[in-house]
C-alpha cells in the first residue's frame, strides 16, 4: 500500500524520479501508511479505557510472553 501511495503522490505532483518520497509526504501533509496505522492503534488504545468491554475481555493488559512475530496493535505502541 505504501508503494501505491508513493506512486499516486508522485503522479499528482508530477515529480521526477529523484524527488524523495518523504518530501512528497511533507509537501502534501500526508502521513505514510505505517505512521497512519500507528496513529490509529494509539487512538484505539486510548479509547479502550472508556470502554466497558475492554475490561471484560482484558484488552488493556499486554501479554507478558511474546514470540518473535510482532503483529498485534499494541506492539506498535512501544
Amino acid at each position: 500500500m505504501q508503494i501505491v501511495q508513493n506512486k499516486v503522490l508522485r503522479i499528482i505532483a508530477n515529480a521526477p524520479w529523484f524527488v524523495r518520497n518523504a518530501n512528497l509526504h511533507k509537501d502534501f501533509q500526508i502521513q505514510d501508511i505505517k505512521a497512519h496505522i500507528k496513529t490509529l492503534a494509539n487512538n484505539f488504545h486510548c479509547s479502550l479505557s472508556n470502554s466497558s468491554g475492554a475490561i471484560h475481555y482484558n484488552l488493556l493488559t499486554h501479554p507478558t510472553h511474546r514470540r518473535l512475530k510482532r503483529g498485534r496493535p499494541h506492539d506498535l505502541l512501544h
